[in-house]
């Protein structure tokens, strides 16, 4: 292990990895340790000249941010493994960690974009309107959903408060995959003159991580063509985000539940491991955004957090496609599930473990291909409001 001075605490004992996470991103992992020995490594660190910046604690798992000489250091204790997880992260911005006073210019409201899902079955969009009229939108739809950044404009355009531009305070990115990422760009190359794009929020994995080999080759090359957009784009601002770390949008507060950065131990073969998870607090409501996460992540999640993910609307996992994990939609326990897919798709799934236990453990069931459907924060089940498709199936 290369010497560090924020590590010398734990120099001279067993079970200290060092790993490749992100870009310009190394990521420590220090097994059977505990509490106590975790905050003799915090002091370690502030002794080494790093500040700290943020704080957070679910359940018994505890997340530190600090920063210095340049890099931001994100340490955090799991209890359920006995693990500590040190990440030198040396290319991101910081995120906002204060809740703003904002004026309220209109309702909080969440709204489930309508893909155009004739040519594939994937995509996800969710675009959230805070109470001062902006914006907040996580992942887009996919290349073969040819018009949809000229959609999520014209919607946006449509819904923005007053004469002012359109604000989107933060674009959320949940993992790399095409339906996922490439209409983000598009939106980006469009180059809409009275857009204001203030953060983008991602953490992927490098190319040449263990388990990559097995990785489709389309999916590596949309990831190098996202990694030379960002290099390109050098006037919007990149925000990794990492397990634990809590930021505000507006009236908005969120907390990352997971990364890839959890899973570094084994390879990470299937590139929905690496897809990141979102909770969402507003006006009372939780909202938990599970991207693509397949099992392990969310096995995870639900020894870490366990009740603590208990959440009113819940997006379910890779659009329904995959087991994931039942188990994490017993701890949820929302009353409303969304499905980023059309039903015909769905349906072919229905059978699932996970869909089953949907079905059984939520009262209501939306899907984007029947249309948007907006959901009033706080919100109560029965009030969403579906508008008619856009996209007629059939064609």
């Amino acid at each position: 292990m290369k010497e560090k001075g924020y590590l010398q605490t734990y120099y001279g004992r067993s079970g200290i990895k060092e790993y490749d996470g992100s870009e310009d991103c190394s990521v420590y992992q220090i097994e059977n340790t505990d509490l106590v020995e975790f905050c003799e490594y915090l002091r370690a660190i502030q002794e080494d000249g790093f500040e700290l910046y943020a704080e957070n604690r679910i359940r018994d798992n505890y997340f530190y941010t600090y920063f210095g000489k340049n890099t931001e250091l994100h340490a955090y204790f799991t209890a359920h493994d006995r693990r500590a997880r040190i990440i030198a992260d040396r290319k991101t911005k910081l995120f906002p960690r204060e809740k703003e006073i904002c004026p309220r210019n209109t309702d909080t409201v969440l709204f489930q974009f309508e893909l155009d899902y004739r040519k594939i079955d994937c995509g996800m969009c969710y675009i959230i309107q805070t109470c001062e009229g902006n914006f907040f939108i996580i992942d887009s739809a996919h290349m073969f959903s040819e018009n949809d950044h000229e959609r999520i404009y014209d919607f946006l355009k449509k819904r923005k408060k007053g004469n002012g531009p359109i604000v989107i305070s933060g674009w959320y990115l949940t993992h790399a995959h095409q339906d996922h990422i490439v209409k983000f760009m598009d939106f980006i190359r469009a180059g809409y003159q009275d857009v204001i794009l203030e953060n983008i929020y991602y953490n992927f994995p490098e190319c040449g991580i263990p388990g990559s080999e097995c990785w489709k080759e389309a999916d590596k090359e949309t990831m190098h063509e996202f990694h030379d957009f960002m290099e390109k784009h050098t006037e919007l601002r990149k925000i990794r985000v990492h397990t634990g770390q809590r930021f505000f949008i507006g009236n908005l507060t969120f907390t990352v539940l997971s990364t890839h950065e959890d899973l570094i131990d084994d390879p990470l073969e299937c590139y929905n491991n690496a897809s990141s998870v979102l909770l969402m607090e507003a006006e009372g409501s939780r909202v938990l955004f599970l991207g693509d996460a397949n099992v392990l992540p969310c096995e995870e999640m639900t020894a870490r957090y366990g009740k603590e993910l208990k959440a009113d609307i819940v997006q379910v996992a890779h659009h329904g496609f995959n087991d994931a994990n039942a188990g994490i939609y017993c701890m949820v326990r929302a009353d409303t599930a969304l499905y980023p897919t059309d039903r015909m798709s769905l349906e072919k799934h229905a059978d699932s473990e996970s869909n089953q236990m949907i079905r059984k453990m939520q009262k209501e069931i939306f899907l984007a291909g029947d249309g948007t459907a907006a959901f009033l924060l706080p919100y109560q089940t029965g009030r969403a409001i579906v508008y008619p498709c856009e996209i007629n199936m059939e064609e």
